[in-house]
């Protein structure tokens, strides 16, 4: 399926934004930094 081997081409990337997220962890509702990554 096209849709799954455009999604696939992703996964290197979203396991580098997994790894930088866990990296930088931001507790309770002081997330000024995930939230800039996300956006």
């Amino acid at each position: 399926m096209p849709v799954l081997n455009r999604i696939a081409g992703y996964a290197d990337d979203m396991t580098e934004w997994r790894r930088w997220l866990h990296r930088h962890p931001e507790l309770g509702l002081d997330c000024h930094q995930t939230a800039a990554f996300v956006v």
